[in-house]
């Protein structure tokens, strides 16, 4: 819908571009998630590529509604993917690493279920907001993740002690 609004498509040809951007998304993280990922946790840790996923994710989904063709999402996508491929492997090793081994698995399930609940809500709130005006989706998400952003460099600068041995 949003590229039929933005790009004044008709239907069968949005429907189109919106799935060579979802394949371009795909293959990226994919790339990233499939080899990339176990060279650059030891490499930078988990709690930095959360931080620079979210922001990467942030700074895309904020511009998303800007691009003036087609061909510029693929430059906004990129970096929407690559921060969503850092944001989810490091979200779960943060996890499994914050609790006891005999609660991980109430903790894993309890956090996708709480994925699985905004995955119901977010279509049905951005297609609600959409319809008033087909930037709002994307402005709404650019707040909430810079409210995770910001709730995460708190709890980053309040817990760094835990990992250096002393406060961040």
């Amino acid at each position: 819908l949003f590229f039929k609004e933005h790009l004044n498509l008709n239907l069968a040809d949005a429907g189109e571009k919106t799935g060579y951007a979802l394949a371009f998304v795909g293959v990226v993280s994919a790339i990233i998630q499939g080899g990339l990922i176990r060279r650059l946790t030891p490499r930078f840790g988990e709690r930095r590529l959360l931080l620079t996923g979210l922001v990467l994710f942030t700074a895309a989904i904020f511009f998303m509604p800007y691009g003036p063709t087609f061909g510029s999402y693929f430059i906004i996508l990129l970096p929407l993917a690559i921060g969503r491929s850092f944001i989810d492997p490091s979200t779960s090793s943060l996890i499994s690493k914050a609790v006891n081994a005999n609660e991980q698995g109430r903790t894993f399930g309890t956090f996708q279920g709480l994925n699985s609940l905004a995955r119901v809500i977010g279509p049905f709130v951005g297609l609600t907001i959409f319809a008033r005006h087909p930037n709002l989706p994307f402005q709404l998400a650019g707040c909430l993740c810079l409210c995770v952003l910001a709730i995460g460099m708190v709890f980053w600068k309040r817990t760094a002690h835990l990992q250096t041995g002393h406060k961040a």
